[in-house]
Formats: C-alpha cells, sequence, structure tokens
C-alpha cells in the first residue's frame, strides 16, 4: 500500500539524497506525518543526529511525576528532541502502561513535544495473546499464527489493533511507530524462533494494512527496527519490504554479554546506512545505552565519534527508572558520566530540543 506523495518542506533541499517526491507507506498520511517524515530525511542527509530518551518527561532516576523536570535537560542543559514512549497493557483496558505512566500523560506529553518541534516514538509491547501473560513470555511458538487471517485469535487480535488505532488518532500528533521490534532475537512473541520470516512479514503487513486502510490512523510512520545483525541478509530476513516500512534502524547496547559496543555499532550503521541508502529511506539507531553507565567517558569515546561518521537521523537512548535505581541509560546531575553526557550532547552534530530544525 506504497504510493508516491509530493510534498514541500522548508528543510528539503538539506536532504541531498531526496527529490521533491517522497515514499511513504501510508498512501493518505496526513501532512504532519508527512512532515515528521521529511525531518528524519534531513537530519540524516545533514549528518546531524537528534538525541532521544525513553520517557524523559514523565520520571528519571529516584523521581516520579515532576511536571517539566527531565534527567536529560537537568545533565546537558537542554531537552532531548526525540521521546520513546510505551504503551504496553494499552490492549487491556489498563489506564497505565507496564512502565506506569498513565495513557493520557503520554497523549499529553506528545502534544507538548510536538509543539515544541520535537519527535514522539513508540512501541507498544502487546501481551501474549494466547497465554496472557507479558510480551516476554516465547512459550507458545504459535502467537503468530494465531493472530494472522484465518489464526483462532485473529479477531480478538485485531480488537487489540482497535484499541491502539483509538489511541493514535486521539493523540492528535504524527509519531513513529515502532511495533514487534527485535524480531531477530527470541525473547518476545515474535522473535526469531517464534515463528518464520513469512509470518512476521504477514504480521507486519497485516497491522498496516489494518491500521491505515481499515481504521484510518494516517499519523504514522513506520519504524523496522533490527535487533543484533552481522550483515544485511540478516538485517532483511524478516524485512517486510520498503513498500510497508518507512524508517530502518536496531536497537543496540552494551553489557557483559555484548562488551563491543562501539565496535558493533560501527558495524551495524554502515549496514543499515547502505540499505537506506539503496531503498531511499532514513534510518535510525532506535534504541541505545549503557545501564548504569559505569564507563565515564562512554557517550565521547563509544557513541560520539561512531554518530558522527554516519548519516543516522537520531539515537535513543533507553529509560532511566524511577523504582530501580541501577537501570538507567542517560546520567543523573551528580554521576560520575554527567559532564561527559553533556560534552557529548552539547557537540557539533548532536541535536537536542532547542536546535531541531522545526515546521
Amino acid at each position: 500500500m506504497n504510493a508516491k506523495i509530493t510534498f514541500l518542506a522548508p528543510f528539503l533541499a538539506l536532504a541531498a539524497c531526496c527529490t521533491d517526491t517522497t515514499t511513504v507507506v501510508d498512501a493518505n498520511a496526513n501532512e504532519e506525518a508527512k512532515a515528521l517524515y521529511n525531518k528524519l530525511v534531513a537530519h540524516g542527509a545533514q549528518l546531524k543526529y537528534m538525541l532521544g530518551h525513553q520517557d524523559d518527561l514523565v520520571y528519571g532516576h529516584d523521581w516520579y511525576g515532576q511536571p517539566e523536570r527531565s534527567d536529560f535537560k537537568e545533565t546537558c542543559g537542554d531537552y532531548p528532541a526525540v521521546y520513546g514512549w510505551e504503551l504496553g497493557n494499552l490492549e487491556y483496558g489498563h489506564e497505565y502502561s507496564l512502565d506506569s505512566v498513565y495513557f493520557a500523560e503520554i497523549k499529553k506529553q506528545m502534544k507538548w513535544v510536538h509543539q515544541n518541534g520535537g519527535i514522539n516514538s513508540l512501541t507498544w509491547h502487546s501481551n501474549n495473546i494466547i497465554t496472557g501473560q507479558n510480551c516476554w513470555d516465547n512459550s507458545d511458538s504459535t502467537v503468530v499464527r494465531s493472530v494472522l487471517p484465518g489464526g483462532a485469535k485473529h479477531d480478538e487480535y485485531k480488537a487489540w489493533l482497535d484499541i491502539f488505532a483509538e489511541f493514535a488518532t486521539s493523540a492528535e500528533v504524527p509519531f513513529i511507530f515502532r511495533p514487534y521490534h527485535e524480531m531477530g532475537g527470541s525473547w518476545f512473541w515474535w522473535g526469531a524462533d517464534l515463528c518464520t520470516p513469512d509470518e512476521y512479514k504477514q504480521l507486519w503487513k497485516m497491522t498496516v494494512d489494518y491500521l491505515a486502510g481499515e481504521k484510518n490512523v494516517h499519523n504514522l510512520i513506520y519504524c523496522f527496527s533490527m535487533s543484533s545483525f552481522a550483515n544485511e541478509e540478516e538485517f532483511l530476513a524478516r524485512f517486510p519490504g520498503e513498500d510497508y516500512v518507512d524508517l530502518i534502524g536496531f536497537d543496540i547496547y552494551q553489557s557483559q554479554w555484548s562488551p563491543n559496543f562501539a565496535e558493533n555499532l560501527d558495524k551495524q550503521s554502515a549496514i543499515v546506512s547502505a540499505v537506506a541508502k539503496r531503498i531511499g529511506k532514513p534510518w535510525c539507531v532506535a534504541e541505545a545505552g549503557y545501564e548504569s553507565l559505569p564507563d565515564s567517558v562512554w557517550f565521547t569515546q563509544s557513541v560520539q565519534p561512531i554518530m558522527d561518521k554516519h548519516d543516522a537521523s537520531y539515537i535513543l537512548f533507553w529509560r532511566n527508572a524511577f523504582d530501580q535505581p541501577n537501570h538507567f541509560y542517560v546520567p543523573f546531575v551528580g554521576h560520575p558520566c554527567a559532564a561527559d553526557f553533556e560534552a557529548f550532547a552539547n557537540s557539533k552534530n548532536a541535536i537536542t530540543l532547542s536546535e531541531i530544525l522545526k515546521d
């Protein structure tokens, strides 16, 4: 359901790789969604990458629900340009997400972000529709098959998509939608060992077709976000096709199990950048981080040199949990990595909210 749509934006000329005709997934995408897409294209073309943070405005290290607070801002002097939000448990009719954020508050903050020129990116860790457990329950390998047309859970899953569609349209702002991410691993019910590549592609296409075609949700930019991969073949193994994806990217973390962060970030960025150029799409580092930040120069030594080399639209760092003292990915005031993060966020190629190109 791909269409060629012609539209102009003040900064489109900055995107040397593009013409005045841009391809987006949704043939009926609204003007604000098109402008969001152009913003992603323009930043990558300029080698100016926006900085993002998950749940930045609603909680942080050791605090929750304090208006206008932001660990990101308190550390570097400005708010992030990109904001990640999570919708897990929306499908159950709950008032708040699996990260304890009220959905009404997410909508409120999404509007603030949009009004101030920022970008919203949403994930939806929907629960396992067969077992009733969370999305990390990978005990049943038939979940994806069950929600596809003809499957036993297809109608029930469409009802879940109806709930998402209502949230998306009532949010009244454009946003990046990043469903079924990290599909190369097997920790989610849609993971590699839980469904075939073809089943995964069917799931993705069904979701896009239903939201845009049947539910008239026209404010989304669809992002395909892979887990770790060694080459282009692995990255594209479950790619549903450029007609169904607006933005490509990957999630990457440093940990004791994956210590070579800079090397992996560089290699994977090069692979995705090459794919993006070939298919004419922007790309991003959709999630990144190093839990607790034990390296006091991690941002300037492991992240910045690699990001400066490549043409990503943005990089989003994971959340600072209010209820888990060691689960944070952006430093807070007083942390040994704070000065390093400030230097990184204020470097010439990194873009924070006050610097972002506004429509």
